[in-house]
């Protein structure tokens, strides 16, 4: 294994799918971030910044914080009461390992 690719960022609604997807393709997840959605009319910013959200109006911000992976079901869970704590809507930013032949198209 090698080129790992970080930060993959996915809709929280898309999570499930998206991990499907990466199991297909033989992409292993090694960690997550986290990343507030800020949706376009929204001035209350936790993070640093980052990409737009190619899915809806409105960009992600990143929050600098890292985890392990410990399963599909421990980044909803975290995922949901740093919801609660934060008051805003977070995503998930995957790190993933994948095989030395496989190369971003970017």
């Amino acid at each position: 294994m090698g080129c790992g690719y970080i930060d993959c960022i996915c809709p929280r609604e898309g999570t499930g799918p998206f991990l499907r997807a990466l199991q297909a393709a033989g992409a292993a997840v090694t960690d997550y971030s986290l990343w507030q959605y800020v949706a376009a009319f929204e001035e209350h910013v936790h993070g640093m910044g980052g990409p737009l959200c190619r899915f809806r109006a409105g960009w992600y911000s990143e929050l600098n914080v890292l985890r392990r992976w410990r399963g599909a079901a421990e980044p909803e869970a975290f995922l949901t009461v740093e919801e609660v704590r934060l008051g805003c809507t977070l995503a998930p930013g995957f790190w993933l390992e994948v095989s030395e032949d496989w190369r971003s198209p970017c």
